[in-house]
């Protein structure tokens, strides 16, 4: 690929890359200029977002809020280094220039106790809510990742985090062809794992905003009923306050051995585990970033990845003592997990999502055509 580079300085630069990821935001000119659409809608409600820094603290400062307001809703949200920030619709008759002055911010937020002594205001600007994807993710040796390929509205906080996990999904498989160690092909995965997990992110996104944003005033009064009547229901607040609101990602197509499985495709849990040395860690950093055979009690045998020199790792239940090539489940996360999907022995590639699995005392489906992986790292820094 080659690109033409302006810079800050109305500098030009020309540079050539085996492969580019364009992460230029929703209105990319990469994607414009490969012609690629952007299909979906923008939502005709207008919000002014406020970034303030807190001077002096409130009660409950540093908690998330919805405040579901008919008259006008509002985001209600702490974000770092001591700033707070919040949304608000603009609604019809309001002047939006007007909105984003001093005194028009200080009235809307002095509804919540929130005076000038508190804030100082920072930024604020208009914007619209997108629903918006890429018609493709790939086009040649270029990739569009994070609002480049695909836009979502704000409520349940993943416009960002769809972006990581675009990147998380992609960079291991650039390193691995780069360095020889997959086929060019396995990039063709990215969109066929991506977009499907994006799409239902943001169908949800789109409801609880349609919760959240409620106006209309009959609707409104029996949202709040509703609500009302289920907090006296015992343990039913919090569960609804822990459930997982974002869809775990689980690829039915993509970059994994066949036959599936019950575990193909998904991506193993997180849980802190006791490593080798005894110290109690996360069990990514166990894993390294690497491909690697888990297994469910001792390793067995697997000769086709043991020539692919792919190493072994076992997971020995709760309270065992730590061993070399071992973790310990300390926290009683994995094994339930690995029964739950019939699965004795797993492939993990390096974002730690399942490429096979078997059953106990089954051999796994081999690996990849043209698998060659080499000793390092699958981890791709940021220059």
């Amino acid at each position: 690929v080659e690109l033409t580079v302006v810079g800050a300085d109305d500098s030009v630069r020309r540079l050539r890359a085996r492969y580019v990821i364009a992460a230029d935001g929703g209105s990319s000119l990469t994607r414009a200029q490969l012609n690629v659409g952007y299909e979906g809608r923008t939502y005709e409600d207008r919000w002014v977002v406020i970034d303030t820094e807190m001077l002096k603290p409130w009660p409950d400062h540093d908690r998330l809020r919805f405040r579901c307001d008919p008259a006008r809703p509002a985001v209600d949200c702490p974000t770092p280094l001591g700033h707070h920030r919040w949304e608000f619709p603009i609604l019809p008759g309001d002047d939006e220039k007007h909105l984003t002055t001093d005194d028009a911010i200080y009235a809307m937020v002095s509804r919540y106790g929130i005076g000038r002594d508190r804030i100082r205001i920072l930024r604020a600007t208009v914007y619209s809510h997108h629903v918006r994807f890429a018609n493709r993710f790939r086009v040649g040796r270029v990739f569009l990742a994070g609002d480049a390929a695909h836009a979502m509205p704000p409520w349940i906080g993943q416009g960002m985090a769809a972006g990581v996990r675009d990147a998380a999904n992609l960079c291991w498989k650039l390193a691995a062809v780069l360095r020889g160690e997959l086929p060019e092909s396995v990039l063709d995965s990215y969109e066929a794992e991506r977009k499907p997990h994006v799409k239902e992110v943001t169908r949800r996104a789109v409801l609880v905003g349609r919760l959240i944003t409620e106006r209309r005033l009959p609707v409104a009064r029996v949202r709040n009923t509703a609500l009302r009547a289920i907090r006296p229901v015992p343990g039913l607040t919090s569960r609804l306050v822990d459930a997982n609101w974002i869809p775990v990602a689980s690829y039915a197509q993509g970059f994994q051995a066949r036959p599936r499985t019950k575990a193909s495709g998904c991506q193993i849990p997180q849980p802190w585990v006791t490593g080798p040395d005894g110290e109690r860690v996360r069990l990514d950093d166990v894993l390294g970033g690497r491909w690697l055979l888990l297994h469910l009690g001792p390793p067995r045998p697997q000769p086709a990845w043991e020539r692919a020199g792919v190493p072994s790792l076992a997971v020995l239940p709760a309270g065992s003592r730590p061993a070399e090539n071992a973790v310990v489940d300390s926290d009683g996360v994995l094994l339930p997990w690995l029964a739950e999907r019939d699965a004795t022995t797993l492939a993990l590639r390096p974002d730690a999502y399942v490429y096979a699995a078997a059953r106990a005392g089954a051999q796994l489906p081999p690996p990849p055509a043209g698998f060659a992986p080499t000793s390092r790292p699958a981890a791709v820094s940021a220059q």
